[in-house]
């Protein structure tokens, strides 16, 4: 999985095949901590999410879900 923006939007590659139903879904972390639930949209093996964030996570199940944090590098570009 990577992840990246153009600036206006954040794009995180995963495996073209994965269907909807078995998506992670996608949290926003703002810097007082606050997960905000975020749409994104999948073109082909491509999740495109219309805004760049700071931190995200992505959670995938209820009981013990899985988690993967995402953070934007110091220094990298918007």
């Amino acid at each position: 999985t990577a992840v990246f923006n153009d600036g206006r939007r954040t794009f995180i590659t995963f495996d073209p095949d994965l269907q909807v139903d078995e998506a992670p879904a996608l949290f926003m972390i703002a810097p007082d901590g606050e997960r905000q639930l975020v749409n994104y949209r999948q073109v082909g093996g491509l999740f495109v999410v219309d805004r760049v964030f700071d931190r995200a996570e992505l959670r995938l199940g209820d009981r013990r879900p899985q988690v993967v944090v995402l953070r934007r590098m110091p220094g990298a570009p918007t």
